[in-house]
């Protein structure tokens, strides 16, 4: 199987999404699976060029295909892109992704398009990718650890203050998600129910189960971080 994987933050950045991404994609190789990763590299904001070129990612690094865009910002590109692709955000990068997606898909075709966040991007590009190129699209909500579907939604915590047209766009592409997506994967039954609260539909998705760990003093079961 040939799987192309949409996953922002991804090794060799020092980050735990990156991690996530890495450790998914050698899994689904070691499983025979063919896997070549459009990433944002060392470019995406959050990174601060901080790099971790332990050994553990040096599999994942072979996979990696970069995809940036000029640094420049609010032209008149930006806009007919956001447009476009029904965002607010990232819209050249959403452009360059659908590009670079249908050239590495005319020289060796694709079976799935795999995208996973967060950021929550990587959907909306593998919602374009996935109509572009005419294949199935796999959805993995928030990179199998329990992260929410975005960053200003995570439960009882710190909510990040967004602007309302952002706020708006990321529960836009929620919904559409939920809806298009040939195939959604979350790391819990809770989480699962939860984005589907968030997202006003009935609950629908796989469950795989994140790897985690337990400690003497845990929360109760009815509470969910």
């Amino acid at each position: 199987m040939n799987i192309l994987c949409i996953s922002p933050i991804f090794s060799p950045m020092a980050d735990s999404e990156a991690y996530c991404g890495a450790k998914m994609a050698i899994a689904l190789q070691n499983h025979g699976a063919n896997v070549s990763v459009l990433s944002m590299g060392l470019s995406h904001p959050t990174t601060g060029n901080k790099v971790d070129d332990s050994k553990l990612w040096r599999e994942a690094s072979k996979m990696i295909i970069e995809v940036t865009v000029p640094s420049t910002h609010r032209s008149l590109a930006s806009l007919w892109l956001g447009f476009r692709f029904q965002t607010v955000a990232y819209a050249r990068w959403v452009g360059a992704m659908v590009e670079r997606a249908r050239e590495l898909h005319s020289e060796t075709p694709f079976d799935i398009v795999y995208s996973r966040s967060l950021p929550m991007v990587a959907h909306i590009a593998g919602y374009w990718v996935s109509k572009s190129i005419g294949r199935p699209w796999v959805a993995n909500i928030v990179a199998n650890i329990n992260d929410p579907w975005d960053y200003h939604l995570f439960p009882n915590g710190q909510a990040r203050e967004v602007p309302r047209i952002e706020a708006a766009f990321s529960m836009h592409w929620l919904k559409k998600t939920l809806k298009y997506a040939d195939l959604i994967t979350y790391p819990s039954s809770r989480l699962l129910n939860f984005t589907s609260i968030l997202g006003r539909g009935e609950p629908r998705g796989e469950v795989i189960p994140h790897i985690g760990y337990t400690c003497r003093d845990q929360e109760p079961a009815d509470v969910f971080f």
